[in-house]
């Protein structure tokens, strides 16, 4: 086989985690407004760029898709950690209500 069938092989050939991982972005991000804004300004790119890669449109390469895999992580966590602390303030709140009253 010459190089450049191996090159486009491995271009061609399916790729079941990038996709996987371009599905659980594109899930967050159509649940939390703004989020592929701030996918693209986090990787330094357009947009658009970002769009293209969700709709398989384009495919990122390995540095952004590292990136955006550490992204996703960064985003789940916050959005947990916000939760627990909202979770944890709730029976200070209610407290502070019931001595109100």
């Amino acid at each position: 086989m010459q190089n450049a069938d191996i090159e486009q092989d491995t271009r061609t050939a399916p790729k079941p985690l990038l996709s996987a991982l371009l599905a659980e972005i594109k899930t967050y991000c159509a649940s939390h407004r703004g989020s592929v804004s701030k996918l693209a300004s986090d990787l330094g790119t357009h947009q658009e760029t970002v769009s293209a890669w969700l709709t398989h449109r384009q495919e990122p390469g390995g540095e952004f898709t590292l990136q955006m895999q550490a992204w996703l992580c960064r985003e789940r966590e916050a959005k947990k950690n916000a939760r627990a602390v909202k979770s944890a303030a709730a029976p200070a709140r209610l407290a502070a209500a019931l001595r109100s009253n």
